[in-house]
């Protein structure tokens, strides 16, 4: 099977797409081919996908006002997949181009449904549409993604992991937050070896803190900074670790930290404020048995050991398992 995936720029959009891939080819070959979509078109992009959306217009003029007449795959695609807003007008001409399927992975803005072959989204709302699946946000977790380990000469043993991310409108954590997680870090650094990672978002104070805490205790500690590292660590931190703490503020971290099979609390701050999708979504979570929220500002090593202690981590293979759920939708594979 030949998949086209459009990718933007976003981490956050284009490991969707990868996690899609990856998950159709845990079912059988697949020959994939990335291509990244222009910054804009010749009008405003909410115009663009707007026209785009009306199939009645003729394919040349679309092509022409959004620039997808640049995207030149090196052979037809059966399938093209994508994330993330600025993808979507390519996504539906490409698709259209060459008369093959299409999956979209996110919010379909105000674009009929059925303009798609298949849609992935973690909202229980979506369920009103017959080509959607509504199940965890698709993340690229497996060991053929992750990376090898150079934790330094001071640091061995097992360790639990803690991802970083920033503070936002719905997860503004506080200054009085980051003091409490300071805290219970340092405490429980006396009994256990911790791997910390921050991401592409983490405010440089928080990194310069994290960094220091680490210098003070490098037999225990290891700070991974994504300025340094790059993307595609973070899962390598989570697989090898034997718990996982995450802040709540993204839910493709939490989703990763739960997709790797390890026992998860997400930090939620106090003054947190959650979209119905996204509590919704963390309850799902919750249901299971994969995922403990603990209220940053009440963080304690007692509540962390007792919060993490009773969860069962997801068991199955989860590529595996979001792969069977897009055969059956796409009716690609045998």
């Amino acid at each position: 099977m030949r998949i086209l995936v459009l990718r933007d720029d976003k981490p956050g959009h284009y490991h969707q797409s990868e996690a899609v891939a990856m998950a159709l080819g845990r079912l059988g070959p697949v020959d994939v081919e990335w291509l990244t979509v222009p910054q804009r078109g010749l009008l405003p992009q909410q115009t663009v996908r707007v026209l785009c959306a009306k199939s009645v217009l003729p394919l040349s003029f679309l092509e022409f006002i959004s620039l997808s007449n640049r995207l030149r795959p090196q052979q037809k695609p059966d399938l093209v997949v994508s994330a993330g807003g600025r993808t979507l007008p390519y996504l539906l001409l490409l698709a259209r181009r060459y008369g093959c399927q299409s999956l979209f992975s996110g919010s379909i803005r105000n674009i009929p449904a059925d303009r798609f072959t298949a849609i992935l989204h973690i909202s229980k709302s979506y369920l009103r549409y017959p080509n959607a699946i509504v199940t965890l946000k698709p993340s690229p977790v497996g060991r053929d993604t992750s990376k090898d380990l150079s934790l330094g000469p001071d640091f061995s043993g097992s360790y639990r992991a803690l991802m970083v991310g920033a503070p936002t409108r719905s997860h503004p954590l506080s200054d009085g937050d980051w003091t409490a997680l300071l805290s219970f870090l340092e405490t429980n650094l006396a009994s256990r070896n911790w791997v910390i990672s921050s991401s592409r978002r983490t405010p440089a104070s928080w990194q310069k803190d994290l960094a220091d805490l680490a210098a003070r205790h490098p037999e225990r500690l290891v700070f991974r900074d994504y300025a340094k590292t790059g993307p595609g660590e973070a899962i390598s931190v989570m697989l090898d670790a034997d718990e996982i703490f995450v802040t709540s503020d993204s839910i493709s971290m939490v989703t990763e930290a739960v997709a790797c099979r390890k026992p998860v609390a997400a930090l939620v701050p106090a003054a947190s404020i959650q979209s119905a999708d996204e509590k919704d979504y963390y309850e799902m979570l919750v249901e299971k048995g994969w995922l403990t929220l603990i209220d940053c500002s009440r963080l304690s090593p007692p509540m962390a050991a007792d919060a993490i202690s009773c969860l069962t981590p997801m068991q199955e293979d989860y590529l595996l398992g979001l792969g069977r759920l897009l055969a059956d939708k796409l009716s690609l594979l045998p």
